[in-house]
């Protein structure tokens, strides 16, 4: 996908009633920190996939300094991703995160073995498609969040979740199923 058809997606996940517009992402660029964010990420994945390693990094910077959230060169981050409330977000650079994934604010994704040098011998998480991630949850390490699955606020993710799956706590455990017919977008309204 291009840039622009990511950054709509972007657009459309946070408000369905928008026109799927890159006109329409200028308009609300400037009120929307959620969409600001978005574009952050999405600039910081094409540079780092072009090779272009100082600009992505610059793009890292300028997503801690413009809206709190840090986007480490190398995440990958599928289509419609929500990053609602964007300050104090940490993706990984090895971070993989399926489409449709709705972040709350706070959510850290990280290796399991911070005193590694470099990112040799580390593992971070996946993230599956139509995930909801609560405030202040922490996943480490090399494990996968599962299909629809939900991660409860202040949750700390340790090892697999499986698909469809709600887990709380810390460590996170499963707590109940997520309804079939719930979607990510009935989990947050702001």
């Amino acid at each position: 996908m291009t840039l622009r058809e990511l950054v709509i997606s972007d657009l459309v996940a946070l408000r369905p009633t928008a026109s799927p517009r890159f006109s329409s992402v200028l308009t609300r660029l400037p009120f929307q920190i959620a969409l600001q964010a978005s574009l952050i990420l999405r600039l910081q994945q094409r540079f780092h996939r072009r090779g272009r390693s100082r600009l992505a990094q610059l793009m890292q910077s300028l997503g801690v300094w413009l809206v709190g959230a840090e986007f480490v060169p190398g995440v990958s981050v599928g289509t419609g991703v929500r990053l609602v409330h964007p300050h104090g977000l940490v993706f990984g650079s090895g971070s993989r995160i399926g489409n449709d994934v709705v972040f709350a604010s706070g959510v850290v994704l990280a290796a399991r073995h911070w005193d590694l040098p470099g990112d040799e011998g580390q593992s971070y998480p996946v993230l599956e498609d139509e995930v909801f991630v609560g405030a202040h949850s922490v996943i480490v390490g090399g494990v996968t969040v599962g299909r629809g699955a939900v991660v409860a606020a202040n949750s700390v993710v340790t090892t697999d979740v499986p698909p469809g799956v709600v887990v709380a706590g810390a460590p996170a455990r499963q707590v109940g199923l997520r309804s079939a017919a719930m979607s990510s977008a009935t989990l947050i309204e702001d």
